[in-house]
């Protein structure tokens, strides 16, 4: 059988799909997630805009975070992770000869950096460059929290929030996590959306005594000097990023500062209780889980106890805002992300509704049931439990 007429019709099918779509703008990963296919036909039709007009600076941003995107995603490409990256770095390059004074090439620039101090002249370069664009104000906002720069943090946050350039979703699950913590505490989060979240509602007013440390920013130690600084603590004498250390000392370090950061800051904050984010990952937490309490979407250290079911009690019962879990009235672009982000609240719901049915306290049960419900059935893996919950009669 001749397979010809067979390739054929799948390049036929691919340029029908082209020409049924245009491009559109991209956003990073962790704001809008599209299906893989999605980002390597938006890679095509973006690389056509840059070919037809390679002054088109706006194209060539959305090339290069489409081309982000789809080395984080795409798995199929088996290519050397290596030869991948070198792709993006010809891409950069390529936008440098043909738009280089343009923002979206300087913000580029700073992106691809990774917040390297010595390249911030392109940050600055897109802050002046930028005008009512607002691309740029996340890596202005991440660059005032590495400085301390609480005013400017608020400031930006303001900014973004008028420019709703944030998910409401996040502001909610951001509120909850962290408007049941003790006053003057510290929590330690992992990512963008339980860490910016944070920032927003702490511009506004919103638990503005508690900080927020990013375990990633953590790690950079001139902003761990800081942040020990500020709270009168010892330093952190590990850096597995200090270039002189070689690559085995460098991951003995990085383990080093996984199993040990979040302990130090809670020995040391001895007036100030220590809150892990249930989305920190396991590499912080296991190492000290004997020591960490379930509280609703963050854990509390403590060397002694806590009554952690009473406090479960009242973070859901008296401060949480819930209705959101089951009636987002709003536009919301991270939707889907949002959705992955609030299966956080089954652990803690289903401990709370076992606690209900055991005290025989049916009417909070089918309270939080509707809720718990809504949450197993858009997440995966916890068939038991939505069975468990579904057939239990009150």
């Amino acid at each position: 059988m001749n397979p010809r007429p067979l390739l054929f019709s799948v390049v036929v099918s691919f340029g029908f799909q082209l020409l049924a779509q245009t491009p559109e703008p991209i956003y990073g990963f962790a704001k809008v997630r599209k299906s893989l296919d999605y980002y390597k036909t938006q890679n095509q039709l973006w690389k056509t805009e840059t070919e037809k007009n390679p002054q088109n600076a706006l194209a060539w941003y959305y090339r290069y975070k489409c081309s982000r995107n789809l080395l984080k995603l795409d798995s199929t490409d088996r290519r050397p992770r290596k030869e991948r990256i070198q792709e993006q770095e010809n891409l950069v390059q390529e936008m440098g000869k043909n738009v280089p004074e343009s923002f979206e090439y300087n913000l580029v620039m700073w992106a691809n950096a990774g917040l390297d101090k010595k390249k911030i002249a392109y940050l600055n370069n897109a802050v002046a460059k930028g005008g009512q664009r607002t691309e740029h104000l996340e890596f202005v906002l991440i660059q005032a929290e590495l400085e301390r720069n609480i005013a400017k943090r608020d400031a930006t946050a303001q900014q973004m929030l008028a420019a709703q350039d944030y998910s409401p979703g996040f502001l909610y699950y951001c509120y909850n996590l962290i408007i049941g913590l003790k006053p003057n505490s510290i929590i330690f989060t992992a990512g963008d959306n339980d860490t910016y979240g944070i920032w927003y509602l702490q511009s506004k007013g919103i638990r503005k005594d508690v900080i927020a440390i990013n375990t990633s920013l953590a790690s950079i130690k001139e902003y761990r000097d800081l942040i020990c600084k500020e709270l009168k603590i010892p330093i952190w004498p590990n850096d597995h990023n200090d270039p002189s250390i070689g690559t085995d000392s460098a991951q003995a370090c990085l383990n080093l500062y996984t199993k040990g950061i979040i302990e130090h800051f809670a020995l040391q904050l001895k007036n100030t209780i220590t809150y892990v984010s249930i989305t920190v990952e396991t590499d912080y937490s296991d190492p000290i889980s004997d020591k960490l309490y379930l509280v609703g979407l963050a854990y509390e250290y403590s060397n002694t106890g806590i009554d952690n079911m009473a406090i479960l009690h009242r973070n859901f019962e008296q401060l949480y805002m819930l209705n959101y879990l089951t009636q987002p009235l709003y536009y919301d672009r991270s939707l889907e992300i949002v959705q992955d982000v609030n299966t956080n609240y089954i652990v803690p719901m289903y401990k709370l509704w076992k606690h209900y049915i055991s005290g025989e306290q049916y009417d909070k049960a089918n309270q939080l049931k509707p809720m718990l419900l809504t949450l197993l059935k858009s997440s995966s893996g916890n068939g038991e439990i939505l069975k468990e919950i579904e057939q239990t009669k009150n």
